[in-house]
């Protein structure tokens, strides 16, 4: 069930001087989670439940116009938007008593300022400021109790409140003087956020099937003690220069670097630099040819970054207990080991691109497009166990897991696009006879292939077999093939027809044993031989 709502007004505050616009929209919609579990006896509940998991949100933006000049603009906007979900996290395998609430909620400000300062310099100033919070509360407190591929019981282990108050600066600015033309920007962006979210604070037991169930023998136990609360700053900082210097009528190469820095990373400096090149081979443009090649690199997620703030060993603490007791995991008054998290030594990931492409038209009527792209990734993060078990002993017997982010994961992407469009209706080809009419059709079709592959799930997430060598399998966005056609014709006038044909391969998924083989804590060992 889906209910949207929405208002619009409008128009001149002053002629040629300023304007504004209100939007306000509404929506309200609702489904009906469907649970396909094992149940306890072994029998299966696959049902569509009577239930319903609403999602209700209101949306407020307001803009304004104001010409400080002929050429001078400034644009104002207020945006304000909360929604609220209720039932959340029913369905599949979690049953009834796993239900949350979510709100959330963000009011921010955007102003713009932009227009030429004489005869070559065109500036663009943007200035964002806002604050976002989420609110999250289960239905029921209670452990969790999880049998893969069962089932999941018991509470959703929800509650507490993330504000955040970010903003972001940019500013570029073009000059333009003979074949050159210079462009040269910088972003500032940061964000504070102040967190008391609890998840799994009153314990989750893993059981590996519904026999282990039954016989009372999780393989995992696992919960969050201590204070939640972290409160950090992260500062981003881009700035960069390009020049595009058109050297002939037909070809225009564009060389230029770019600066990274963040302050929460402990290597917090990177350079980009990076080339481009367009070349129109043939009078008229009929073919045109680019490629490109650069660095680029990726900021640490500042969510990521909160997780070693928070489950630091002092501030919170995740426990720990392989093979624990049930329903009690262990001894009263006795705090077993527990994991933390820790930055090690990270740099932000780097992306090294090389791309080609063409582009040509054989007719008016007919345009064909070839991109290819070959991206390698290489400093991706992934966790690693500095106190891992050896012959069943830790390193620290104080901790369970320390596991630190580091960036020495790899990610390989190949990717193909090929596009075109065809249009056999000339000018004023559509009337009123019934008589079909092939002048009368166009349409576009698509095609893409991506191939990659990496030896890293990203986040602290250790590879199950301790060596990147074994861990290679399919990356995200991994796609063997996705083909789409869209055609439409105007055989009567005022009447247009289209039809949309698209096809595409299954995403890759990941095949886990359900158990703890090597006793590391983490339930993400695969069977042999496989993987990621």
């Amino acid at each position: 069930h889906n209910q949207r709502f929405g208002f619009n007004v409008g128009g001149a505050l002053k002629q040629n001087k300023s304007s504004f616009s209100i939007n306000f929209n509404h929506s309200l919609q609702y489904t009906a989670p469907t649970l396909n579990v094992v149940t306890p006896g072994g029998g299966v509940r696959a049902e569509t439940l009577r239930l319903r998991t609403p999602a209700e949100s209101y949306n407020l933006a307001l803009f304004m116009d104001y010409a400080l000049t002929r050429d001078q603009t400034l644009r104002f906007g207020y945006y304000d938007n909360d929604n609220v979900r209720r039932n959340v996290g029913v369905g599949d395998y979690d049953a009834l008593e796993r239900a949350y609430t979510q709100k959330n909620g963000l009011r921010y400000y955007r102003i713009q300022h932009a227009g030429p300062i004489g005869r070559r310099i065109f500036i663009n100033n943007r200035l964002f400021v806002g604050a976002f919070r989420n609110e999250a509360a289960s239905a029921v407190d209670a452990p969790t109790i999880r049998v893969l591929d069962a089932w999941t019981s018991g509470g959703a282990q929800q509650r507490g409140s993330s504000a955040q108050r970010a903003f972001q600066h940019a500013s570029d600015l073009d000059y333009i003087r003979g074949i050159h033309s210079w462009r040269t920007g910088v972003l500032l962006q940061g964000v504070r956020p102040d967190s008391t979210t609890e998840t799994n604070y009153l314990g989750t037991f893993t059981f590996p099937n519904r026999e282990a169930y039954e016989a009372g023998t999780p393989s995992l136990y696992t919960r969050f003690i201590g204070d939640p609360r972290v409160r950090y700053f992260d500062f981003e900082m881009g700035a960069y220069v390009q020049d595009d210097i058109r050297v002939s009528k037909g070809l225009t190469i564009s060389p230029g670097v770019r600066f990274s820095t963040q302050n929460t990373v402990r290597y917090p400096k990177a350079w980009e630099p990076r080339f481009g090149l367009t070349w129109a081979p043939t009078p008229g443009g009929k073919t045109t040819l680019r490629a490109s090649a650069g660095i680029f690199h990726n900021f640490l997620f500042w969510g990521t970054y909160e997780q070693t703030v928070r489950v630091d060993g002092v501030r919170q603490r995740e426990l720990v207990i392989v093979n624990p007791s049930y329903p009690n995991p262990g001894a009263e008054g006795v705090v077993p080991a527990a994991n933390k998290y820790l930055l090690g030594e990270y740099r932000l990931p780097e992306n090294l691109r090389y791309s080609a492409g063409i582009d040509h038209a054989f007719s008016p009527q007919f345009r064909v497009n070839a991109l290819y792209n070959y991206v390698k990734q290489t400093r991706n993060h992934r966790g690693n166990n500095l106190n891992p078990l050896v012959n069943g002993v830790r390193l620290d017997p104080t901790f369970a897991n320390v596991v630190e982010l580091v960036s020495d994961a790899t990610l390989l992407r190949h990717e193909l696009y090929l596009s075109g469009n065809f249009n056999l209706s000339p000018p004023g080809a559509a009337s009123g006879r019934a008589r079909w009419n092939w002048r009368r059709v166009s349409g576009t079709w698509s095609y893409q292939r991506i191939r990659a592959r990496r030896n890293s799930q990203f986040g602290f997430e250790v590879p199950p077999t301790g060596s990147l060598e074994d861990e290679w399998g399919p990356g995200p966005g991994d796609l063997p093939y996705w083909f789409s056609v869209n055609i439409s014709s105007t055989q009567l006038r005022n009447l247009n027809a289209g039809v949309t044909w698209q096809a595409n391969d299954g995403n890759p998924y990941m095949l886990t044993t359900g158990r703890d083989d090597n006793g590391d804590g983490f339930i993400n060992d695969r069977p042999a031989g496989m993987g990621l």
